[in-house]
């Protein structure tokens, strides 16, 4: 998990045990920085995949929760919008 200026958190899941150097909890992170490396689903039914998770930063609390469909804390938000705003800005470009 990684809580960026303006209180975005995201959350990166399907990663390996493997350890990225110089990331680990409480550490400040750049752009661009290794935090992880790709995995796979806990049921290995799937090829190597990056789990994405963008929280808005206005609730409190562990991020898993109970009683919703997806068992997430209510301010989970779909990061599309975004990760095209972050593209076009680093990028030039967007879908």
């Amino acid at each position: 998990e990684v809580q960026h200026p303006g209180g975005f958190i995201v959350r990166y899941g399907e990663v390996t045990g493997k350890k990225a150097s110089n990331a680990g909890a409480g550490k400040s992170v750049k752009t661009g920085q290794t935090l992880g490396y790709i995995g796979t689903v806990n049921s290995k039914c799937c090829k190597p995949m990056l789990h994405f998770e963008l929280y808005a930063g206005t609730k409190k609390g562990s991020l898993s929760t109970r009683g919703n469909k997806f068992q997430r804390r209510s301010d989970l938000m779909d990061p599309t919008k975004h990760l095209r705003k972050w593209e076009k800005m680093e990028f030039g470009t967007g879908y």
